[in-house]
């Protein structure tokens, strides 16, 4: 069952007004609802702030990580989440044993509040070979589950090369159209 690939589906904020969508943003302060658009009234005491993201995020992240669909061979008890802003916090939160690797210094402080494993990418070979290190210390087999939380294709190598032999490894960032995955091969994924 894949819920959010349904070829009927109408995602709010993913399709563009040029493709005769209509006015679907949703960072505006008002929105054109499609007729069965379901809508749930807040109770009072739930600000706006806490219940968008999880509308959106939270949502995102519990289907791409839910358990009865990743693999039910293997403990499921290490990951690597790649990219560390509001997905990958909420991944963080939702996972256990969990390195956190981003650039931003920032984000990952909040992820070790989360109880993240902060790695700072910097962007060279040699920061690659470290965080591999610092991970397979831990893991020397590789971790269960990778998440691809920054919207990015360059870091789904390192994700790949940081899993263990059967491990999951989850596209949840890369909506959009630039995320041509031409540098994998077979090899690499099996």
């Amino acid at each position: 069952k894949l819920p959010q690939k349904c070829v009927s589906l109408m995602k709010y904020g993913h399709s563009r007004i040029s493709e005769g969508s209509g006015l679907n943003g949703t960072y505006a302060s008002h929105i054109l609802l499609r007729p069965g658009t379901h809508a749930v009234k807040l109770p009072n005491q739930l600000s706006s702030r806490v219940c968008a993201p999880a509308n959106c995020a939270l949502a995102t992240v519990v289907n791409a990580l839910d358990m009865a669909r990743l693999p039910r061979y293997g403990a499921n008890k290490s990951a690597v989440v790649q990219g560390v802003g509001l997905l990958g916090i909420y991944a963080v939160a939702w996972l256990r044993n969990v390195f956190c690797l981003d650039t931003d210094a920032e984000r990952l402080k909040t992820a070790k509040r989360f109880g993240g494993i902060p790695l700072l990418v910097t962007g060279d070979d040699e920061d690659v070979l470290e965080r591999s290190r610092t991970i397979r210390e831990m893991y020397p087999r590789g971790v269960d589950v990778a998440v691809e939380m920054t919207g990015a294709k360059h870091v789904i190598h390192e994700g790949v090369q940081l899993l263990r032999n059967g491990g999951h490894y989850s596209f949840t960032g890369m909506v959009h159209p630039d995320s041509q995955l031409s540098s994998l091969t077979g090899e690499t994924i099996i």
